[in-house]
């Protein structure tokens, strides 16, 4: 006698995964936690504070989340940090299309309040930090990555190909300017620390290189009047509170077909450089650039590992913007 078939849910592995997200997304808090993570990680105290919630009930629901691989986890000190988890991100998957219909929805206008207080306390602590020690940044900085180290192959991808306009974000000391600056008609610096451009005003100066803006700022302040060609950001994002955010700003600013060019840390637990170094996070997973850039609606184009004799290790990523569809024509 022939037996019968197991059912559905229990032989097809789609279904049963959709039915875990679901489960574990069935209540309107963790909703609020799905969406708000979607903006950044959190420690569970900010968490607490964003959601107006006690801690032993927020930690039940992040550790549901967490079971069903819909969140997930990096320990920096004795900080926890959850985020959205990023996998299953390609298009047409389950998990794509629920975030999405997830995403659609707004943040409470109590939590978005919140969540300006704590970035706006994440970015005072970074300035905060670079304005006392933009004396000493630089040897602190060697302890990490020399930019004799990884600047000159990000120079080589900037500098592949020659256009108007290259815009650098976080400058620092100015190194890649004047390896730049011969290869574009203009070349515009931004950078949050008045100190920091003070010195890579002295290299502009020394260089008379005649072609180079620099503007003290961020680049919420400073929207360019046309579009770049090429955007750097080299080893400013381990910095910023936001780092998402400001991947999605560089790429509002860059033009069709432009390319944009990332130097970061990879995840690292070597915490120290908190204090030495200011950094508000401890490097990033390739995958966490690799989510945040595809959002923003660049592709990747090359990536390179160096690894260094203190036990870091850079990557060197370089993305580029699709060409905008001809008129007339769909995609």
């Amino acid at each position: 006698m022939p037996t019968s078939p197991a059912p559905l849910i229990a032989t097809d592995s789609a279904l049963a995964q959709l039915a875990s997200w679901l489960r574990a997304a069935g209540d309107p808090l963790r909703l609020t936690i799905l969406r708000l993570l979607a903006r950044d990680a959190f420690g569970v105290l900010e968490l607490c504070f964003l959601l107006d919630s006690k801690q032993p009930s927020l930690s039940h629901h992040l550790k549901i989340l967490l079971h069903a691989g819909l969140v997930t986890t990096r320990r920096e000190r004795t900080t926890v940090f959850y985020r959205r988890d990023p996998s299953g991100a390609e298009a047409g998957s389950l998990k794509r299309r629920l975030m999405a219909e997830l995403d659609e929805g707004a943040l409470p206008l109590a939590v978005m309040q919140r969540l300006k207080t704590i970035h706006e306390q994440r970015a005072q602590a970074s300035q905060r930090f670079f304005t006392e020690n933009a004396t000493s940044f630089r040897s602190q900085q060697e302890q990490i990555a020399a930019f004799s180290e990884y600047g000159p192959l990000a120079a080589e991808r900037a500098i592949r190909v020659p256009g108007e306009l290259l815009l650098e974000i976080g400058p620092g000391e100015g190194d890649l300017l004047p390896m730049v600056s011969p290869h574009f008609e203009q070349v515009l610096a931004i950078d949050a620390s008045r100190e920091m451009l003070d010195k890579a005003q002295s290299v502009v100066t020394g260089a008379q290189l005649s072609n180079i803006t620099l503007k003290h700022g961020d680049l919420l302040s400073h929207a360019l009047q046309k579009k770049a060609n090429t955007i750097v950001i080299n080893m400013v994002l381990h910095h910023v509170p936001q780092p998402e955010q400001l991947i999605d700003l560089a790429c509002e600013q860059l033009a069709d077909d432009g390319r944009l060019i990332i130097t970061e840390l990879c995840e690292h637990d070597q915490d120290w450089v908190r204090d030495a170094c200011g950094d508000a996070w401890l490097g990033f997973p390739a995958e966490d650039l690799l989510h945040w850039t595809r959002r923003a609606g660049v592709l990747p184009v090359s990536a390179d590992y160096l690894a260094l004799r203190n036990g870091f290790r850079v990557q060197i990523h370089e993305f580029q913007k699709p060409a905008a569809a001809p008129r007339g024509t769909t995609r």
